[in-house]
């Protein structure tokens, strides 16, 4: 009965120091990350942070803000899922206080007066006068 009486701290002393061991171990490991990966980021602004993770999209939507007044409401057409996809909340987040309708189908919506149409196209190769291009995307605004 001893025997069993010593065993258990024992036990328990050797399950916390190697939860310690593992503890300590895992915050080196944290710091080391912070040298050789954020060293990349750390000296970046917000936006150049922005443009690296997001690529074209960020651009796209820094030329809507730019284009658009901040009380405007803005319809914004994409032409395929998968650019619906990749701006959705981009779109919300990043144009905040102009109000944003997000829609896939191009014409779906009538743009009501005061309303201000975005279309943003993937891969297009034709050369459209008030078409910008950023990338694979391209932006056409119509005030």
């Amino acid at each position: 009965m001893k025997k069993n009486n010593k065993i258990i701290p024992l036990l328990f002393l050797c399950i916390l120091l190697i939860w310690g061991a593992l503890s300590l171990g895992r915050t080196l490991y944290n710091f080391s990350k912070l040298y050789t990966e954020e060293k990349n980021w750390v000296f970046l602004s917000d936006d150049a942070k922005r443009q690296r993770f997001f690529g074209d999209r960020y651009a796209v939507i820094q030329f809507i803000k730019q284009s658009t007044a901040p009380s405007s409401e803005l319809l914004i057409e994409m032409s395929e899922k998968d650019v619906y996809d990749e701006f959705y909340f981009l779109n919300i987040y990043y144009l905040f206080p102009r109000r944003v309708k997000n829609t896939t189908v191009t014409g779906q919506f009538m743009a009501r007066a005061g309303h201000e149409r975005v279309i943003i196209m993937k891969n297009v190769s034709e050369k459209i006068s008030p078409l910008q291009k950023f990338g694979k995307y391209s932006v056409y605004i119509n005030k």
